[in-house]
């Protein structure tokens, strides 16, 4: 097994993000659900499988990190409504966004999502 790091990582989130959003942008409600449960669950697989992650949680935690900075970056592209970075719910993307932080200072897997 080789070890990915957390840039490599968010390199292959990107160009996973680049092939497929806008395909399930397009697709049915029920098929676009499908399609994002098994892009997260591929790229949470890659994190672990990789070493990159010890738990299911920090994989989660660090693709949706990747996935909310895709959107932004690429809003316009992908019809990204600007109400969606305002929302009031957004506590899981800020939580994901603090632990790729973390993790890009360094942090090892893990210490972030036991110390919540």
């Amino acid at each position: 097994m080789t070890l990915m790091t957390v840039g490599q990582f968010e390199q292959h989130c990107h160009k996973l993000f680049s092939e497929r959003l806008l395909t399930i942008r397009n697709a049915e409600d029920s098929e676009s659900s499908k399609l994002m449960r098994d892009m997260f669950n591929e790229l949470e697989a890659v994190a672990i499988g990789s070493g990159l992650e010890i738990c299911p949680r920090g994989a989660y935690l660090l693709s949706l990190a990747v996935y909310d900075l895709h959107l932004g970056a690429n809003a316009d592209a992908l019809g990204v409504s600007e109400d969606y970075f305002t929302s009031e719910d957004r506590a899981p993307e800020v939580d994901a966004l603090e632990y790729l932080h973390l993790r890009r200072c360094g942090m090892p897997a893990g210490q972030f999502i036991t110390a919540h």
